[in-house]
């Protein structure tokens, strides 16, 4: 289990173990999806101890929280506006992440993207404590 507190959010990422490899292995490459200044800090532990490829936000601003993020941090990002985007997307079949990371998204993942990644999806529901 995992905690991170920022901005009086707490994150609690519970890390199962999927068959016979971690999700706490560093070396796995995840991709987030994800939208608002409350996800920054998951974006950031990802990004300081996995490899993170490529984030999806809902935000099209550059100043939004998640792309200002990525853009300061020389993260590729894609915005997107409605789940039918992400069902053709390359860029995240190319990433070759082997387990994706959800954080107040406010799309829903189409199945076959949710089984495009080898260890599966994992929802984080940030809250206020």
């Amino acid at each position: 289990m995992l905690s991170l507190s920022r901005h009086d959010v707490k994150y609690t990422i519970l890390w199962i173990p999927c068959y016979r490899y971690y999700i706490l292995n560093t070396d796995m490459k995840v991709v987030f999806f994800g939208s608002s200044r409350y996800v920054v800090p998951v974006v950031e532990m990802l990004h300081n101890n996995f490899d993170l490829p490529l984030v999806v936000t809902t935000e099209q601003n550059r100043m939004d929280a998640i792309p200002f993020y990525c853009i300061n941090q020389k993260i590729e990002y894609l915005s997107m506006r409605k789940s039918a985007d992400l069902i053709s997307n390359f860029q995240i079949e190319n990433s070759l992440a082997s387990v994706g990371v959800v954080a107040d998204f406010g799309l829903i993942l189409p199945d076959q993207l949710l089984n495009a990644f080898e260890y599966g999806v994992i929802n984080i529901h940030p809250s206020l404590l």
